[in-house]
């Protein structure tokens, strides 16, 4: 049996039942192989490495043994003995903060990327989801956002209460001459965990990124969704949306995100909760601060 089948293979699990040891110890080094370079606790290698390691009493015929499947690299220092407390690995490699996009220049067009200088994550918890989604303003306002902060949340908190999260973005647009062109605009945020969830962007021309009030201000069109899943998330703005923006220009302007399923769609959920969750503008870490991305004329 070649190499390549036998990865080919180990994706059907169910040829490998009478051999779970041997499965197992492919598996683990398989993980071990998809974990490293990045930096990690080896808490988790620790624990791979005493499965690779544990003998096996028979392995698939005319299969290789796991060592010569997949070959991570090592980990000094492991296996460690019984009682050992396992040092943090950092490899020769570690990625770094997330890096915002380098504009291209186009003759005659100007990009700007332009972070997020306010906004509030808005909750609202009611009995009854109608009383909950159209209320005009929320019963909890934190300016400045908690950083993460959720983007977007829908619960069902049991006994008829429903919970909804929005969350407001303003940026400041001083910097663009009135009167110009857009060409095109998109808005950025980072998401860090995520249940399965839709977030869309709203504008919020009327709101002010620092009231409960804002909660209700939720007119004008949808974006298209943002990919959610942890990572950077870019969304780009619909036509109305980007004369919006372009109506903005030398002053500010303000955005709504909710979630698209259910709050958007006005579904009152059953005994779930999901949201989007990322870094605000108030996270110490200014690389992971939500923005825009302008393109003008």
């Amino acid at each position: 049996m070649t190499l390549e089948r036998v990865r080919e293979k180990i994706l059907e699990a169910g040829d490998w039942k009478d051999y779970p040891a041997w499965f197992r110890k492919v598996l683990a080094r398989r993980l071990l192989l998809i974990l490293l370079p990045y930096e990690i606790s080896s808490n988790l290698p620790r624990w791979l490495s005493l499965i690779i390691n544990a003998p096996i009493d028979n392995q698939p015929p005319d299969a290789p043994p796991p060592s010569e499947i997949y070959k991570p690299p090592a980990i000094p220092g492991l296996p460690l003995g019984k009682g050992k407390i396992p040092p943090i690995y950092t490899p020769p490699f570690t990625p770094g903060p997330p890096k915002q996009p380098a504009p291209s220049p186009v003759a005659g067009e100007t990009t700007v990327i332009i972070k997020q200088t306010d906004g509030s994550y808005l909750q609202n918890t009611a009995n009854g989801w109608d009383a909950s989604h159209d209320a005009a303003s929320s019963s909890s306002l934190y300016h400045p956002p908690n950083s993460p902060s959720f983007f977007g949340y829908i619960r069902d908190d049991g006994g008829g209460d429903m919970i909804i999260g929005r969350h407001t973005f303003l940026f400041d647009l001083s910097g663009i001459p009135a009167g110009k062109d857009i060409v095109s605009a998109k808005i950025s945020i980072w998401i860090d965990d995520v249940t399965p969830a839709t977030i869309i962007m709203q504008t919020a021309a009327a709101a002010t990124g620092q009231a409960a009030s804002d909660y209700g201000i939720i007119t004008g069109d949808q974006s298209a969704a943002f990919v959610t899943g942890p990572e950077w998330q870019t969304c780009t703005l619909t036509a109305a949306q980007l004369a919006y923006v372009k109506s903005k220009f030398g002053s500010n302007c303000l955005f709504i995100s909710r979630d698209y399923d259910h709050d958007v769609l006005d579904v009152a959920p059953s005994g779930i909760w999901k949201g989007a969750k990322g870094k605000s503008y108030a996270d110490a870490d200014a690389d992971y601060h939500p923005y825009i991305t302008i393109v003008y004329k």
